[in-house]
C-alpha cells in the first residue's frame, strides 16, 4: 500500500514539473566566451568556410569568430600590411608567427631609410632646375652656346654637393630648407662675382660655391647649437 503511494506521489512531482517546464521556460544565457564551432564560423579574410586548412585563432580584442582565420590567410594578409594590427579592433595581435614579426619590426626602418634617399635623388634633380635655370641666365649673353654646356655641367656639379650637404648636415626635417639657403648664398654670390667684380666663370663659380656653401653651414651649425642649448636641462634646476 505504501508503494502504491509513494509511486502515485512520483508520478504527480514528474507531472508538475514537466508542466511547470513547459509553462515557465527557462531562457538560455549566452556567453561572450562560448565556443564557435568550425562549421558555423566563416574566415574574415577570405569568407570561406573552414575545411582541412589549419584554422588560427588570433589573440585580439576581437570576439567569437572574428578571431578565427586560416593560417594561410593570416600569413598573406599581414605580410601585405606589414604591422601587426587588427583591422576590427585595431589592436596588436599578439600571437603572430615569429617571421611575421619580424618582417613587421624590420619594414619600418627600411621604409624610413628609402624614403630619405627618394628625397635626397628628388632633391638632387630640382636643385640641378634651380641652379642651370640662374646660371644659364647669366653666361648665355656671353658665352652663346658655350654657357649652356658650362651651365650644365656646372648646375649639376653644385646641385649634387648641395643636396650631399643638406643630408648630411642639416635637421631632416629642415633639409629642403637648407638646400633653398645654400641656392640663394651661392646664387648671390656668384652673381656679385661674376656682374659686379667681372670674374671670367671659372673663377667665379668656385668662389661663390665654397663662399655659399661655407656661409649655409656656419648658419646650420649655430642654429643646431642654438637648439641644442635650449633643450639642455640647467643642473641647478634639478632637485636633489
Amino acid at each position: 500500500m505504501l508503494a502504491k503511494e509513494n509511486w502515485s506521489m512520483m508520478s504527480v512531482e514528474i507531472i508538475e514539473t514537466s508542466e511547470q517546464d513547459q509553462i515557465t521556460p527557462v531562457p538560455v544565457e549566452v556567453t561572450t566566451n562560448e565556443e564557435i564551432t568550425e562549421e558555423e564560423a566563416v574566415c574574415r579574410i577570405c569568407l570561406d568556410v573552414f575545411d582541412e586548412r589549419n584554422i588560427f585563432k588570433m589573440e585580439c580584442s576581437c570576439k567569437g569568430d572574428q578571431r578565427l582565420v586560416h593560417e594561410e590567410c593570416l600569413i598573406k594578409w599581414f605580410s601585405t600590411k606589414r604591422n601587426k594590427k587588427c583591422d576590427v579592433c585595431l589592436a596588436e595581435v599578439q600571437n603572430l608567427p615569429a617571421n611575421l614579426v619580424h618582417e613587421c619590426r624590420s619594414v619600418q626602418p627600411r621604409n624610413i631609410r628609402l624614403s630619405a634617399w627618394q628625397n635626397f635623388v628628388v632633391l638632387v634633380l630640382i636643385s640641378t632646375l634651380w641652379y642651370f635655370h640662374f646660371i644659364v641666365d647669366l653666361l648665355y649673353r656671353d658665352l652663346k652656346t658655350r654657357g649652356i654646356i658650362i651651365a650644365a655641367a656646372v648646375s649639376f656639379t653644385l646641385s649634387l654637393l648641395a643636396s650631399v650637404f643638406a643630408f648630411f648636415l642639416a635637421i631632416r626635417e629642415y633639409m629642403w630648407l637648407y638646400a633653398l639657403l645654400e641656392f640663394g648664398l651661392v646664387d648671390a654670390t656668384f652673381l656679385l662675382f661674376y656682374t659686379l667684380l667681372h670674374l671670367a666663370p671659372i673663377y667665379s663659380i668656385p668662389l661663390s660655391s665654397v663662399v655659399g656653401f661655407g656661409i649655409a653651414m656656419g648658419i646650420n651649425y649655430m642654429y643646431i647649437k642654438h637648439v641644442n642649448r635650449r633643450l639642455q636641462v640647467p643642473t641647478n634646476d634639478i632637485p636633489v
